[in-house]
Formats: C-alpha cells, sequence, structure tokens
C-alpha cells in the first residue's frame, strides 16, 4: 500500500470516528473547558457575540488556533439532564444540549472605562443548527427509565 492510499485511509478512519460524535454529558473528559452563560442571549437574537473574560476562555481560545483541523467548538442550547440504565442495569449520568451550533471563540481588543484590554469573544452560527441525534437515540434505547 502506497503513503498516498495509507494516508487516505487514515483520514477516512478518522472522519468515521468523528462523524457520529454523541455528547451526552458534557462533564466527560472527552469535552474539554465545558462553559456556562447565565442567559441565552445569542440564539434570541439579541447578541451577536459575548464576551467572555477568564482564563479558561483564554486556554479555549489558545486551544482553537492550535487545533483547528482537530477540534470543533459548539454552542449548545436546550439541556436535558437525568440518569438513565443501560441495558447492563448501570447508571448513565446524562447532561447534554438538544441542540448544537457551530461556535467560533477569538481574541478582541475591547475598551472598557476608558481602558483597552483584550477579551474572548464567542460568536454561534445560527444556520448550523444540527440535533443531537446521539442523545435522542440514547434517551430512547431500552426505554427503561429510572
Amino acid at each position: 500500500m502506497s503513503i498516498s492510499n495509507k494516508i487516505k485511509y487514515l483520514k477516512q478512519c478518522y472522519v468515521a470516528e468523528n462523524s457520529n460524535s454523541v455528547i451526552s454529558n458534557i462533564f466527560s473528559p472527552k469535552i474539554e473547558f465545558p462553559y456556562f452563560f447565565s442567559k441565552e442571549e445569542l440564539l434570541i437574537g439579541k447578541k451577536a457575540h459575548l464576551y467572555i473574560d477568564n482564563d479558561v476562555t483564554k486556554k479555549i481560545a489558545q486551544n482553537c488556533y492550535l487545533y483547528s483541523k482537530e477540534k470543533s467548538v459548539y454552542y449548545g442550547t436546550a439541556f436535558v439532564a437525568g440518569i438513565k440504565m443501560n441495558e447492563k442495569g448501570e447508571e448513565i449520568r446524562i447532561c447534554a444540549p438538544l441542540f448544537l451550533f457551530n461556535a467560533e471563540v477569538n481574541t478582541e481588543n475591547v475598551k472598557t472605562s476608558g481602558k483597552v484590554r483584550e477579551a474572548q469573544k464567542i460568536s454561534a452560527d445560527i444556520s448550523s443548527v444540527s440535533v443531537n441525534y446521539g442523545l435522542i437515540l440514547l434517551l430512547l434505547e431500552n426505554n427503561t427509565d429510572k
């Protein structure tokens, strides 16, 4: 097998592995830097973006820049939370958004109180809405809720 074919094969594996990503618990170690907003302002059209100013969002912005090809940022809304029993009788904790939007985190200089400072800005692409089908399937399977 040529190097070109190996690379194509690995790319196909990567795409297949990540195309059916399921967010069932945002507190899972697979989810880096979960962040919660106190109000829903992006999706209701009040604001086009939100400024976030803390150390975690600086790490998110840096991570977005470094891993732009491998990782994605999502903005989620309409959260479902609870506990579900799997077929083995084990509890599965669920805390996941029903709707996901592609999002971007950028660093921008903002002026507040006459001073210019650096802040992180998150923007959600409203047209990119997708349903977290994996969550729906998880909720519907074996239908033995606790």
